[in-house]
């Protein structure tokens, strides 16, 4: 599992763009006093290997105030990009982010007490696309944006600067793939090996 580690890796910015910031008591997923925000979660050195199959990925928050109302819809995405750098106050710095073109939707939300902790459903298509990207490098950070639905009702998470150790998690299971023939000469390689989901592939392996 990864924790976001540090100040500039979790933020909040309104929807509509504006000045975000990464200094704050919790993260408000997704509305602040009426306007509807982006949060964005920061993983770093996920050490998943190319052709990876994603399981399940989910992240687990930690209630830092009781929330309720069902009406809520969160939406996650994920930034596509190979290395994703912190983030800033630059204005736009969460919405002009490039996105992954998968969602997941979090739906009939429990309420929220105090302390206790709530998990997604299950990211694992976002990840998929992020992983399945030909720039994907293993060890690389995943950046994952939160947004809803209402201006009405919210859930309120810990952040990373008021306890480091109550700030979001981020949880990955996966399966590699299973290589049958490696071949390399002076200066490129070719592998065959069968994929998690059961096909057969092949390429070259500089």
């Amino acid at each position: 599992s990864r924790r976001v580690g540090s100040s500039s890796d979790d933020s909040e910015e309104p929807e509509a763009g504006g000045t975000p910031s990464f200094i704050s008591s919790d993260l408000e997923l997704a509305e602040d006093g009426g306007t509807r925000q982006r949060v964005g979660l920061r993983f770093n050195k996920i050490t998943i290997p190319p052709r990876a199959l994603i399981v399940n990925a989910s992240i687990t928050f930690t209630a830092d105030s009781a929330q309720t109302g069902a009406a809520l819809i969160l939406t996650f995405m994920g930034e596509l990009n190979r290395d994703p750098g912190n983030f800033t106050t630059v204005s736009r710095d969460l919405v002009d982010r490039q996105n992954t073109t998968a969602r997941v939707n979090w739906i009939s939300i429990p309420n929220w007490a105090t302390g206790a902790n709530y998990t997604t459903p299950n990211l694992a298509p976002i990840f998929q696309e992020i992983i399945n990207h030909s720039e994907w490098t293993n060890g690389s950070p995943i950046v994952i944006f939160v947004h809803g639905n209402s201006r009405t009702v919210l859930r309120k998470a810990y952040s990373y600067d008021t306890n480091p150790q109550l700030a979001a998690t981020l949880n990955i299971t996966y399966r590699t793939p299973e290589y049958l023939l490696s071949r390399y000469d002076t200066d490129q390689g070719f592998k065959l090996w069968l994929s998690p989901d059961g096909t057969l592939a092949a390429g070259l392996d500089d």
